[in-house]
């Protein structure tokens, strides 16, 4: 799940914040001032209820999740996410030759989409 919030509480609001619990993983991404994109695997309700992850939660599992006492307000947007990894079972076809997106899907929060579309073509060249 992930959402878009002001924060207030002891986070430094330039640095990126990441805590690991048995619970699962959040992470908060500073978008300026004090607002954060918060990030969490595990969450409280299941995504295929259709509705979006709401503050409550969002705050909820930060809790659980942080020892740094901080407090979430206004909720710009949220939304729900799956992490998909997928690939062709092959590059070449006659002479179609497939790179990138095209081939391949990862995870953004790896950033190996470029990379991987990037080194499939100096591969090509």
């Amino acid at each position: 799940m992930l959402g878009d919030v002001t924060v207030d509480g002891n986070l430094g609001n330039r640095d990126f914040h990441a805590f690991s619990s048995a619970q699962g993983l959040v992470a908060l991404f500073p978008m300026g001032g004090n607002k954060f994109r918060v990030i969490a695997n595990n969450p409280l309700t299941p995504s295929e209820t259709g509705v979006a992850p709401s503050l409550n939660e969002l705050q909820k599992i930060y809790d659980e999740r942080s020892r740094i006492p901080a407090c979430f307000h206004d909720l710009g947007w949220s939304s729900w996410f799956k992490i998909n990894s997928r690939m062709v079972s092959r590059l070449k076809i006659g002479r179609l030759l497939l790179g990138g997106d095209a081939a391949h899907i990862h995870s953004p929060a790896g950033a190996q989409s470029m990379n991987t579309g990037i080194q499939d073509m100096i591969n090509l060249c």
